[in-house]
């Protein structure tokens, strides 16, 4: 009897924190049952920013995150 290959998403999101409408909305579809019972995911999170503040700010440590992902 052969297994069912479950169809893989790969995920390349910001998860909270900081809160904010995308990192919320990701972080739902991330943790949503339908989702989890049709597909195996698997997440990358790309956390460049602790707070609100650093969203918009530039610095070589997020420089240095996104090109080590």
């Amino acid at each position: 009897m052969s297994e069912v290959q479950t169809k893989k998403i790969l995920c390349i999101v910001q998860l909270p924190p900081p809160i904010h409408g995308a990192s919320v909305m990701n972080s739902l579809v991330i943790n949503s049952e339908v989702i989890k019972k049709h597909f195996s995911i698997d997440v990358i999170d790309l956390k460049f920013a602790k707070s609100l503040k650093d969203l918009r700010k530039f610095s070589l440590l997020k420089l240095l995150k996104a090109y080590s992902l």
